[in-house]
């Protein structure tokens, strides 16, 4: 009975994946967080010539968080919704499985290719530590992405329903501008852990370094 419940969903979630493969939402998951990757590189020093205050914790992590995370989210939702609200739900309507099914698959699908774009962003981060930056560990990278994902979460069902219902303007501003807003507004709160403050403690390393005497 069990099996017979989820097979089905997986079956949708299947066809939205399919319907997404040379698609918008995945090109989106990809490419936005590049230009971040970018600036990782160059302010961790590993090339010669550049490096920031900061580093990858700021230049790629923290930017990558506040700045675009949630513009490349509300980009994927969009670009999921559109697939079929450009035929008026017609396609949806026709299967053999409840509506709300499919509704559900999207919303699995989205927050997988926002999980894969934090996912790139950890790729990035862990290669650059791998040549000796200092940058956050695979492990602290990971926790990251995922607490990311999850505390942008509410994005994607508000997006999806955006679009279907007022349009790819409404889908996009609307949950960026309330993200952002929420990110602004519970920075020093008590509920900071939904925005993950990634790496901004001093590392070791400052630690050490502020415990040397100075040379006054």
């Amino acid at each position: 009975m069990m099996e017979a419940r989820t097979r089905p969903f997986f079956s949708v979630f299947r066809a939205e994946v399919l319907k997404g493969r040379r698609g918008a939402p995945r090109k989106v998951a990809l490419i936005a967080p590049l230009p971040f990757c970018a600036l990782g590189v160059l302010s961790s020093g590993v090339i010669s010539g550049t490096g920031a205050t900061g580093g990858v914790a700021t230049y790629l992590w923290n930017f990558w968080y506040v700045l675009m995370m949630p513009v490349a989210i509300a980009l994927i939702c969009v670009s999921v919704a559109n697939i079929d609200a450009r035929q008026k739900l017609r396609s949806v309507l026709a299967l053999p499985f409840p509506p709300a099914r499919t509704w559900w698959a999207k919303v699995c699908y989205a927050l997988a290719l926002a999980f894969a774009a934090n996912l790139a962003v950890l790729v990035c981060s862990t290669a650059l530590g791998a040549m000796g930056v200092d940058a956050p560990g695979f492990a602290e990278g990971l926790a990251a992405a995922t607490i990311l994902t999850v505390a942008s979460s509410w994005m994607v069902p508000a997006a999806l329903a955006l679009t279907v219902r007022f349009g790819t303007l409404a889908g996009i501003a609307i949950p960026v501008l309330l993200q952002l807003g929420a990110g602004i507004a519970l920075y020093s709160s008590a509920a900071w852990f939904a925005f993950c403050l990634l790496y901004t403690s001093p590392s070791p390393r400052d630690r050490q370094k502020s415990r040397m005497p100075s040379s006054a």
